[in-house]
């Protein structure tokens, strides 16, 4: 902020509120000059400089609150002399002197004391800072020209701004006076509120008109804040008192009230602290004041201004100027304004508020345009708002004008009398509110809406603003065409609308780019938007009535069409509109006429209805929610399809039409103008439809099962049998009919629940009562047959419909989902002249082939083929996650099945999954009727319902119907989810038996395996060599997991066992050791000798859980009787009852009083550990059979080639250290020699005869003094690359400046974040560049931006100081690792390492490293592929890497580390041999 601004804020700002608080502490007389001189202050011209220095008030702010201070404090000193003025005979006098402003001060309270004093401290104060603000904004020092004018520039955006909003917050402000509080001060502020709009809205300017009427209104305001101020005066009170009310009327309320004081004559005064309404009105009234003179005096500026500047001869000049900088402004960002897309999306450093508020005027643009629309959506919503049967009328005019053509010109004709009607209405309203009436009467007795229905007090003020902001609509709607009409006549404008087939379609008026993208994304969703709202207005009520019977059968007859074709659904779409408008239109008249004083009468009279008809049908409103629920929903849900209808339909079935070709070309040209981030929003809506298109049917039939399963019935019985029959033979035709079958079903279900919720209809009339005998307590039970067969009783409760309704609501919805999803593509296709059958990938160009060139190719191939290649492994993965679910007598079954599908081979299991899939889609089928139950009418009886132990367990672990605890249901939903997943692999079986059968090399690649290859001479293997070469992520990711995945698994088999203590924990624990114990040695066996070990582990682990699955029948049916004597046993094979299901304690209170050995909880035998180890030993296996296992064999062969050269690596290393030290020695003795021969013979040739050949100590040259000629100037021999090793550190330091923390924080703290950050950042140099970046503003959005990138740079930092940290403690390990990686891309690529000799089936080389390389006859490869490079890898992935190298490194400590804190974390006796064995390694490790 400038000194000007800062100012113009102080004297506009912080002055008028310090003199407001210190009147409004102390009213009095004396306070009457403050008063004036508040008055006074907005007429202060802040463009005269002169007169703000040399003006008459600077002298009277100064010297008045002086004077009355010094007037206040001789009254306190007579006070303290004297208690004359305390006599009895002087009560009047004291009371004039208070009303004056003089108030003795004994005996008050410190808070009266400061309010009676403090209003002349406080315009003290408002001096000082008058006359510091003056000096800022009248400076002497500007006499130069260009300050000259860049005052007048700074002064005259101040004007600008200031009169161009202020004219807004006058009028704003003029209504707020009015609505406040109701007089007649006030009807003169409502008229000239309404006066200004009209003048606004018919597009004349506000500025001479405001000049003429704020000079008449300003002395009403004066007057009007003056008389509320004097009227608080006690004196004036008095005289008053009998004219209370007719002041009131006027609009001068008493604010304040007497408290009693000491003496019988002497009172304070406080104010009504309870109504703050009162209180808070005069200072609106003096605001509105304020507000009208500061305008007035703006624009009489404004216009001085700028003739004083012409006459002065510099406005032309000055004009050029800006006109310059405003068009070379424009010329620079002429590309980016034409494109507010791209604004939005492209890197706004210092621009963001400024796009903000580019985007904000085109919204606002937009909606002015269309203004219009609004007018009419504001006729039906007045229409409701009030229900009167006048207001009928605008509901009838917005239907009327929806329907007509030439929209646009009847609309602004009809808000004429609109307006003129609602300033009748509006300003008797406000005389009504008078005196509660006394002015005018109310004529209306009865009035309805929806604000009475709440507890409002001022319900005449409320309803006269919600009126003025409808008619503000109207007025928008006025100035639009007015305005249009400024620029052309009226016929053209008739004309033009006349050319557009007599309709103001906004399809055809696409002027700006917020209106194009506005249209490209209504076109599209406005009818989601609608059918939306169909869904929530229908499902989300409690009481069924029947206009909600009603919405639901349209919303049910919408989606039912959608369902089943869309292209009968479009076809229908324009006549399905009108029915929902004309329906609609029927239920809102009828509920509207009930509302009416008389209206049910009527209606009963008129059509013999019954007098329980407005309660049937829910016309009878009783609160504020029914209101909204009846009427406002029902004009909105209205509003929202006449304007589908009238605006969007014709676009819509325009873009829906497959033969429309124009279609695709008007989105790529939309793409190009609309900016890279409309064209990365489209480009992700495409390929989100193409996945849908793929996987939605699979969603469609998920969905089916889950509302079948949860919501069972008989009804959904007939759709479940026939869903799992289609499962067995999956064709598309099979399922799609069963979907349209499901849809007929579901409709008719919803539409029975709701009209049996009705009170017509008693939902007990279909209970059926059973006679029973079997059960030991129950002998009658009533069962609903309308309950059995799915017909819920909606309304009974308390709860929505959508409760009961709700998987119903979700099947529909993704059904008319995976419809719409299915033509949108089809009918894209089309339009782009493709052929309409849906692709099979969703990126044909990626086959098995280009799968590994690439991080996204793999990716891509994963979503093209992923089921395909790793389908047999998720399904029984799936199988032993639906036993671990069960544990009972399907999940034996389950077990057996698992054992199967393992062990036969894939030729075989193609053929016999399809009897896997009829098992599942069987046991499902059965398990639902159990479910069920039969027909209630059979009253049938169950051997199980005995209620014994035995028949109890039973019932659950085998699923049996129960007419009292019938089995968990949700048991069958991981059973659905299997068939799914089966019934899609079987595709996947038929796919492979198809393409062996024709020899068809499939995109996806083959099943068979591969493992047969491994060591044939002349295979070569499709994958490139990741473990040689790291070409991309993908290689990194591999090299990554295959290599962590082995001893994943391992890892994980080792959790399964000792988180379960039990026998079974042993056999994993041996096979741990077993695996431990070879390492990576078992990569030198033959690879099907691998894979068999491997397949050996998984079938112990299935038969593990084939065990624990079959233990539960010992664990349910036989635990209470197995004496305790073999608890022991009970606990080694950690047998239990698993019931995952059920949440009750219907089991438990069948073993009461029974003495049961129970296993713990890390005793029982669960096989959660053993379902994730099966998964994890399952996708190891896929590891195996695959050919990037080949490369991790050949490089642990290499590996193993190279197993001592690690070592031998690592002795040349410290021979080259030993030697390098003694060459140093060497050199320093040397260069000793050197210089004590010169020394020797400089001695010679100074002493000449004289020289001492005896002196051939130290000692005893010391005694002789001859250490002299050391002074003398001699160089010293350079080392040869001193300098070069010099100039290498200096530069390795200045690099690592980057990546110091210290240095950053300095910046930051000697400049600020953005310095900082850009000097981290910038590896250019560019001093201009960030001089011309701190030379930009640096508000809270940049200051919030750099603070994100200034953490971001301190985290960078800190990983890139720990990543040089650990790399410190890995020199030595990085030098033989770099040197080994060398030595075995060498034997790689120059030898055939992996030929070797088997010995007792273990791999051996045949001959060493040095010997292979020496008798290598293969050619080396002329051009290795392109590698990445460590450097490009991001900070985070580098710090990832140092810590696996250092713990790599520096094992044996971790190991070390790791065994003392089980030492210490249990001490025990059975861990003392490690602690001893770490003790003695490490004593061996460091040598003596």
């Amino acid at each position: 902020m400038t000194r000007y601004g800062l100012g113009v804020f102080i004297l506009r700002v912080i002055i008028p509120i310090m003199i407001s608080s210190s009147i409004i502490m102390r009213p009095s007389i004396m306070c009457l000059a403050y008063l004036g001189m508040l008055l006074y202050l907005p007429f202060i011209n802040l463009v005269d400089e002169r007169n703000l220095d040399t003006g008459t008030f600077k002298y009277v702010l100064t010297f008045l609150p002086y004077q009355t201070l010094a007037t206040q404090f001789g009254f306190y000193l007579y006070t303290l002399s004297t208690d004359e003025i305390m006599l009895e005979e002087n009560s009047d006098l004291r009371r004039l002197l208070k009303n004056v402003g003089l108030s003795p001060l004994e005996n008050l309270d410190m808070i009266y004391s400061v309010c009676w004093f403090g209003p002349e401290i406080i315009m003290i104060i408002v001096s000082i800072l008058y006359a510091w603000a003056v000096k800022m904004m009248v400076s002497k020092e500007r006499e130069t020209t260009e300050d000259a004018d860049l005052l007048w520039l700074e002064k005259f955006k101040y004007l600008r701004i200031s009169a161009s909003t202020g004219k807004f917050i006058t009028i704003v402000f003029l209504l707020v006076a009015a609505m406040w509080h109701h007089c007649m001060f006030g009807v003169c502020y409502f008229l000239i509120f309404l006066f200004f709009m009209s003048v606004w809205a018919l597009n004349k300017s506000l500025i001479n008109t405001l000049s003429i009427v704020l000079f008449f209104c300003m002395p009403i305001s004066m007057v009007h804040t003056i008389g509320q101020y004097v009227f608080q005066i006690e004196q004036i009170q008095h005289m008053l008192s009998d004219r209370k009310e007719q002041l009131r009327l006027i609009g001068i309320d008493q604010l304040l009230e007497p408290q009693p004081g000491y003496g019988p004559d002497y009172t304070h005064y406080r104010y009504f602290d309870k109504d703050l309404v009162r209180l808070v009105y005069p200072i609106i009234v003096y605001v509105l004041y304020y507000f009208m003179v500061n305008e007035a005096m703006m624009l009489n500026s404004l216009n001085r201004l700028l003739n004083k500047r012409k006459s002065l001869g510099k406005w032309t000049g000055l004009n050029k100027k800006m006109l310059e900088m405003a068009a070379k402004k424009s010329e620079k960002e002429k590309d980016k304004a034409d494109n507010l897309m791209s604004l939005v999306g492209e890197s706004t450093k210092h621009k963001i508020w400024r796009y903000t508020l580019s985007l904000s005027k085109n919204v606002v643009a937009l909606i002015v345009k269309y203004s219009y629309v609004g007018a009419i959506c504001t006729y039906m919503m007045l229409s409701v708002t009030f229900l009167t049967w006048s207001s009928s009328l605008f509901l009838t005019l917005g239907i009327v004008l929806w329907v007509v053509p030439h929209q646009r010109k009847l609309t602004v004709y009809s808000c004429f009398p609109v307006i003129a009607f609602s300033y009748v209405n509006t300003t008797y309203l406000y005389l009504v509110g008078i005196g509660n009436g006394t002015l005018l009467p109310q004529i209306i007795t009865e009035r309805s809406g929806i604000f009475y229905y709440y507890d409002v007090t001022r319900f005449l003020t409320l309803e006269i603003c919600i009126k003025v902001m409808f008619t503000v609509m109207f007025w928008v709607t006025i100035r639009k065409y007015m305005q249009e009409r400024a620029y052309s006549n009226q016929d053209a404008i008739f004309a033009e609308e006349a050319g557009i087939s007599g309709e103001d379609s906004i399809l055809e008026k696409k002027d700006s780019v917020v209106e194009k993208v506005c249209l490209y994304f209504l076109l599209r969703y406005w009818i989601v938007a609608v059918a939306i709202f169909v869904i929530s207005w229908s499902v989300f009520s409690i009481k069924i009535r029947i206009f909600r019977v009603v919405n639901m059968l349209e919303y049910l007859s919408f989606m039912f069409i959608l369902q089943l074709s869309f292209r009968l659904w479009r076809k229908l779409l324009l006549a399905f509109w009108v029915m929902l408008i004309m329906v609609t239109l029927m239920i809102m008249l009828i509920v509207y006429i009930y509302q009416m004083s008389g209206g049910k009468d009527w209606m009963e009279r008129t059509f013999s209805l019954p007098s329980t008809f407005g309660e049937d049908f829910g016309a009878k409103i009783k609160s504020a929610r029914a209101y909204v629920n009846r009427l406002f929903l029902s004009i909105i849900f209205i509003t929202m399809v006449l304007i589908q209808v009238r605006f969007f339909h014709k676009g819509f079935m325009r873009i829906t039409d497959g033969n429309n070709k124009e279609v695709p070309i008007e989105i790529e040209a939309n793409k190009e103008l609309f900016g890279k981030r409309f064209r990365q929003i489209v480009n992700l809506t495409e390929m989100v439809f193409l996945f849908l298109e793929m996987h939605i049917i699979k969603a469609v039939t998920l969905m089916m099962f889950v509302m079948c399963i949860l919501s069972p019935s008989a009804i959904y019985f007939m759709i479940l049998m026939p869903l799992c029959l289609s499962m067995i033979v999956p064709a598309q035709s099979v399922r799609l009919a069963v979907m349209y079958w499901a849809a007929i079903l579901v409709s008719v279900s919803t539409m029975a629940s709701l009209i049996i919720g009705l009170r017509y209809f008693d939902y007990s009339d279909y209970d059926i009562k059973c006679t029973m005998t079997k059960h030991p307590v129950i002998n009658e039970t009533t069962t609903n047959f309308v309950d059995w067969l799915g017909i819920k009783e909606c309304g009974s409760g308390e709860y929505k419909i959508i409760t009961y309704i709700a998987w119903e609501t979700a099947f529909v919805l993704v059904s008319c989902l995976r419809n719409v999803v299915i033509a949108t593509q089809k009918i894209g296709r089309k339009q782009k002249g493709l052929p309409t059958a849906a692709p099979k990938v969703m990126f044909p160009e990626v086959t098995y082939r280009e799968a590994d060139l690439s991080l996204k190719n793999y990716i891509k191939y994963i979503m093209n083929y992923g089921y395909y290649r790793i389908g047999y492994e998720i399904c029984l993965t799936m199988i032993v996650v639906l036993i671990v679910l069960r544990m009972d007598g399907y999940a034996i079954m389950y077990s057996l099945w698992l054992c199967l599908l393992l062990i036969l081979s894939r030729p075989i299991l193609r053929r016999v999954w399809i009897l896997f899939v009829t098992f599942i889609a069987l046991s499902i089928i059965w398990q639902y009727i159990m479910a069920i139950g039969p027909p209630p009418h059979l009253c049938m009886e169950y051997e199980w319902e005995t209620r014994s132990y035995y028949w109890t367990v039973a019932q659950d672990f085998w699923f049996l119907a129960d007419n009292y605890h019938p089995p968990p249901i949700k048991k069958l939903i991981p059973e659905s989810i299997l068939l799914i997943m089966a019934s899609q692999l079987e595709i996947c079986f038929w796919m492979e038996m198809k393409n062996s059968r024709h020899n068809i090399d499939y995109d996806g690649g083959s099943n068979n395996s591969v493992i047969s290859h491994f060591e044939d001479p002349g295979f070569v293997n499709p994958v490139l060599d990741f473990t040689t070469y790291t070409t991309s992520y993908l290689d990194l990711a591999k090299r990554i997991f295959i290599n962590v995945s082995y001893w994943g698994c391992i890892w994980l088999v080792f959790l399964g066992s000792v988180n379960r203590v039990n026998i079974f924990s042993i056999i994993y624990l041996c096979y741990v050791f077993i695996y431990l114990w070879h390492g990576l040695n078992i990569y030198y066996k033959p690879l099907p000798l691998v894979l068999k070990y491997w397949n050996h582990l998984i079938v112990q682990n299935v038969l593990i859980i084939c065990i624990k699955t079959g233990l539960q029948v010992i664990g349910c049916f036989y635990m209470p009787d197995i004496p305790m004597d073999y608890c022991g046993f009970i606990k080694l094979f950690g047998i239990g009852c698993v019931r995952n299901f059920e949440s009750t304690d219907y089991f438990e209170k069948l073993n009461e009083g029974k003495t049961i050995c129970r296993a713990s909880q890390s005793e029982m035998s669960g096989i959660e550990w053993d379902a994730a180890i099966f998964y994890f030993l399952m996708i190891q296996r896929r590891v195996f059979c695959s050919y990037n296992f080949f490369h991790i064999i050949n490089d642990a062969k290499a590996q193993h080639i190279l197993s001592t050269r690690g070592a031998n690596i690592l002795d040349e290393l410290f021979d080259k250290r030993i030697k390098d030290i003694k060459d140093e020695e060497r050199r320093i003795r040397q260069a000793v020699e050197s210089k004590l021969t010169r020394l020797l013979n400089n001695k010679k040739r100074i002493q000449g005869a004289y020289y001492n050949k005896n002196i051939v100590t130290h000692k005893m040259a010391i005694r002789a003094g001859d250490y002299y000629m050391y002074d003398d100037n001699e160089t010293d021999v350079e080392e040869e690359g001193t300098f070069k090793q010099k100039e290498e550190e200096k530069l390795a330091k200045q690099k690592a400046q980057r990546h110091n923390l210290f240095s950053l924080f300095g910046d930051m703290i000697n400049s600020n974040m953005r310095t900082a950050v850009l000097n981290y950042w910038d590896t250019t140099g560019n001093k201009n560049a960030k001089r011309k970046e701190d030379d930009e503003p640096y508000g809270i959005t940049t200051r919030i931006v750099y603070l994100l990138k200034f953490c971001w740079a301190v985290m960078n930092v800190l990983m890139v100081m720990a990543t040089e940290f650990f790399g410190k403690y890995t020199k030595t390990y990085d030098m033989v690792r770099d040197e080994l990686n060398k030595e075995r891309r060498q034997l790689k690529e120059q030898t055939d390492y992996d030929v070797g000799v088997r010995v007792e089936g273990w791999w051996l080389p045949r001959a060493s490293f040095e010997d292979l390389i020496k008798n290598s006859r293969l050619q080396k490869p002329k051009r290795p592929p392109k590698e990445m490079s460590t450097t490009d890898l991001p900070d985070f992935l580098k710090l990832l890497k140092a810590l696996w190298i250092i713990t790599v490194a520096r094992s044996d400590l971790l190991c070390y580390v790791c065994v003392i804190m089980n030492q210490v974390m249990q001490c025990q006796l059975i861990t003392i041999p490690l602690i001893s064995m770490v003790y003695m390694w490490g004593t061996l490790s460091n040598p003596r």
